[in-house]
């Protein structure tokens, strides 16, 4: 089992729960916003985990991030600005935020640099664009059919944050080894982390529960 994003879920562990405290749902579990929020907060730790992985690569690159909030109202995308201000020190700044394939996700450069919408952005001839991170989140009902979008998104780090059920790693093996099965793809050069996440007496708790390793398996849960 790689330790590799070890830094960045114990990042995001202590921003959900803590900007969870603020930002919850009448079930007790956090926000969509709350989540987006705690993701936006770990962009140090993603950029320092990519560089050091990557190389030159990722060398001085300030991830960029979106999240789905944008396509539900104003206020989200204020609530998400405001948590992030008052919870995660300002790590990024969040005035464009626009969802791209998921929930949430870092890339290492703007969208409209490689759209063309920016021109003052200056390619070298072996740069390109790439996700650092995609993320989705469900909360709510079912969580196979974001894994499911994950599974089919290229991207370095995969993460899916869920409500956790005594059930899920069977439910997510399926998943996996359906759409990955013995893909070089998914071997290697991806890192995978499920975030499980409960309520209990009126706090929330966040669990690295599962991790995934070759051929669509899932190791035991981290002890981190």
């Amino acid at each position: 089992m790689s330790d590799l994003l070890k830094p960045f879920y114990e990042r995001f562990r202590s921003k959900i729960e803590e900007i969870s405290q603020a930002c919850k749902k009448s079930d007790g579990l956090p926000k969509k916003e709350a989540v987006c929020a705690a993701l936006v907060g770990c962009g140090k730790e993603l950029a320092t985990i990519m560089e050091g992985w990557k190389g030159d690569l990722c060398k001085g690159i300030v991830p960029k991030c979106r999240c789905s909030v944008e396509g539900k109202d104003e206020g989200s995308v204020k609530g998400v600005k405001a948590l992030v201000d008052k919870y995660c020190d300002g790590d990024l700044k969040t005035d464009k935020i626009r969802e791209f394939l998921v929930d949430f996700s870092f890339s290492s450069h703007d969208l409209r640099d490689v759209t063309g919408k920016k021109q003052d952005h200056k390619w070298k001839p072996e740069e390109k664009f790439f996700l650092w991170l995609a993320a989705e989140s469900e909360l709510s009902g079912d969580p196979r059919r974001d894994l499911l979008k994950l599974c089919l998104v290229n991207s370095f780090v995969k993460l899916l944050v869920y409500k956790q059920t005594d059930r899920r790693k069977k439910d997510f093996e399926q998943v996996i080894r359906l759409c990955c099965g013995e893909d070089p793809s998914c071997q290697g050069t991806v890192e995978w982390l499920f975030v499980g996440i409960a309520e209990k007496n009126g706090q929330i708790r966040a669990s690295s529960q599962v991790l995934v390793v070759n051929s669509g398996k899932l190791l035991r849960e981290t002890d981190w």
